[in-house]
């Protein structure tokens, strides 16, 4: 494909996902509290609403060669009756996309500009997903974020977290930080590790764009039960950051030898 047309659909895809989402926080979303009464089954409607929505998106750019992936699921030996921490690494922008697509009911931790923002606020506060740290009154509480994490969990809605805290750039990892475990052993929930990697570097910091068909590898890591180990969030830390390095610099090797596949 050239390069002109996949960066026209590329930039095409978002305009229209940034559109959908205007209407969904400005009319729809509004609309339905003529039917879900109550702020907790409103979000909850929501929520659930947008992630139907999500798998079209998704489905839209695979189908436009964009990129290619294969679904995944939970494992099959995880309680289903509990709620779990899901932590991945970032690679790029569309990672959280996969996986609120993929997982019911899972919630994820948003910037908290994008709760301020004047075009994404009525979206992100209409949904069950937490607020990161800066919201206001976060200056007199000494680990509001985590706090909400906490709570979201003991609700019984799963989060996704992304210990990296933001966008790795290309060809390497971000040192993990210690927040998602520490909800996972406070609300004393498992802790489920996707690992993510893609082929073409694009759509992350410093390659708003794509450089080629982007291929993901996603792939469950082995899950743990904080409660079940007795292990604190900072053994976790480092144990999943070192599992991820190794498992990323594998990746890369097999990438190098052209023996990658969308997985």
């Amino acid at each position: 494909m050239p390069r002109w047309l996949r960066n026209a659909l590329v930039v095409s895809s978002f305009v229209l996902f940034f559109a959908t989402g205007l209407v969904f926080g400005f009319l729809l979303f509004p609309s339905l509290r003529l039917f879900f009464w109550g702020k907790e089954r409103h979000r909850t409607a929501c929520t659930r609403l947008l992630h139907r929505v999500i798998p079209l998106f998704l489905w839209w750019m695979k189908i436009a060669g964009l990129v290619e992936y294969r679904r995944i699921g939970l494992p099959e030996d995880l309680p289903r009756d509990r709620a779990y921490v899901l932590v991945a690494n970032h690679p790029t922008i569309i990672d959280t996309l996969f996986l609120l697509a993929w997982f019911d009911d899972l919630t994820c931790v948003v910037k908290s500009k994008w709760y301020r923002s004047v075009l994404l606020g009525w979206l992100m506060r209409s949904t069950q997903y937490v607020a990161g740290p800066g919201l206001a009154g976060d200056e007199d509480l000494e680990t509001p974020a985590l706090d909400r994490m906490v709570e979201q969990l003991r609700r019984g809605w799963p989060l996704l977290v992304f210990p990296e805290g933001t966008r790795a750039p290309p060809d390497r990892l971000l040192r993990f930080r210690r927040g998602a475990f520490e909800a996972a052993v406070r609300a004393g929930v498992p802790v489920v590790p996707i690992f993510i990697a893609v082929d073409h570097p694009g759509l992350t910091k410093g390659i708003p764009l794509q450089t080629g068909k982007m291929r993901f590898t996603i792939e469950q890591l082995p899950w743990v039960d904080p409660a079940a180990e007795d292990v604190d969030a900072q053994e976790l830390c480092r144990r999943y950051g070192e599992l991820y390095a190794e498992r990323y610099a594998r990746f890369l090797s097999e990438r190098d030898q052209g023996t990658v596949r969308a997985a």
